[in-house]
């Protein structure tokens, strides 16, 4: 085995280094690249050995582009900037996410412009997330009568 390269991978909030063999296969998006290539915030997932305890990286494949799948609580809209900010998680984050133009906006079931989300809603946004930020394509509301 030749030298290797370390990469940091995190899980959750804790990242971890692993080695990663001089001539382990790297690929993002399918297509092969080298360590340097792979962009901050891909999904990596890691195949490799261990040897004494030390896991060394043999294989990476990477996605720069994932679903997107987030609930919480509308925190604040800026209709004219697009953007939507919730708050999910425990202890709740605030998350600002931007909102595609061509965005699904629904409350309780209704069309709406997304200057109608209701701040303090109960939301499910769903679209598309990479290394350079995510877009959200639907918004479904819930607000108690």
């Amino acid at each position: 085995m030749g030298a290797t390269t370390p990469l940091l991978a995190a899980s959750g909030t804790t990242p971890t280094v692993y080695p990663v063999a001089a001539d382990a296969s790297i690929t993002l998006d399918g297509k092969k690249v080298t360590l340097a290539a792979l962009p901050v915030r891909a999904h990596i997932a890691v195949l490799g050995t261990v040897t004494g305890g030390t896991c060394t990286a043999k294989s990476l494949t990477a996605l720069s582009r994932w679903q997107l799948n987030l609930a919480g609580t509308v925190a604040a809209v800026d209709a004219a900037k697009a953007t939507v900010t919730v708050n999910t998680g425990s202890p709740a984050a605030a998350v600002k996410l931007n909102v595609n133009p061509n965005a699904t906006v629904q409350v309780n079931g209704a069309k709406v412009a997304l200057s109608a989300l209701p701040i303090g809603a109960t939301v499910n946004l769903t679209g598309t997330d990479s290394t350079t930020g995510a877009s959200v394509l639907g918004i479904s509301a819930k607000v108690k009568s």
